[in-house]
């Protein structure tokens, strides 16, 4: 109860010269200074409104470009993915069917995959029934940072397909070197 009693004197102390302040004007002179505090209230409160508008606008014509900025971020991390699905590079003495077998089990491409036939040790041969051709461009992508290239291919759509870019794949897959 003190406390409340020693706030309230504290603050009576504090508003007492405004208070005083405001009984000395007249009763024409209040009105005036009540309505030229209006004025400046209303003035503030547009130009906040005025200046809240132009951020707006300024946030609005960024927007855009943020917007491509996030899809550029997503691709890249489409891509990080991939590398980081990529196997360590093989010797290059290594037989190649480990290795294509390999980035077939990293880049979950197992259930797409028809067969598979080594046609010696540098050579194999791969089979894809149905793949999507971006999937498939990815994963040679992926073969060709392992030096191994496309040294024969057969691609053909699969128009009863009712995902579109579904095609099937053969391939003959080499070393880069190898004759």
């Amino acid at each position: 109860m003190k406390t409340k009693t020693l706030h309230r004197r504290n603050i009576d102390t504090l508003t007492a010269p405004v208070r005083r302040l405001w009984l000395a004007r007249a009763p024409q002179e209040r009105r005036l200074l009540v309505v030229a505090i209006g004025v400046v209230v209303v003035g503030l409160v547009v130009w906040l409104l005025a200046v809240g508008s132009q951020a707006s606008t300024a946030l609005r014509g960024s927007l855009p470009a943020l917007r491509m900025q996030a899809v550029t971020f997503e691709q890249q991390a489409a891509e990080l993915e991939i590398l980081r699905s990529v196997p360590a590079p093989t010797r290059p003495d290594a037989p190649l069917l480990p290795l294509i077998q390999e980035t077939i089990a990293s880049a979950a491409l197992s259930g797409m995959l028809s067969t598979i036939e080594p046609l010696g040790p540098e050579q194999v041969v791969v089979v894809f029934g149905a793949i999507e051709f971006s999937t498939w461009l990815a994963w040679i992508a992926v073969l060709e940072q392992q030096n191994v290239r496309v040294e024969q291919v057969r691609v053909e759509t699969l128009a009863t397909s009712a995902v579109p870019g579904l095609v099937s794949v053969a391939a003959t897959l080499g070393r880069v070197g190898a004759p």
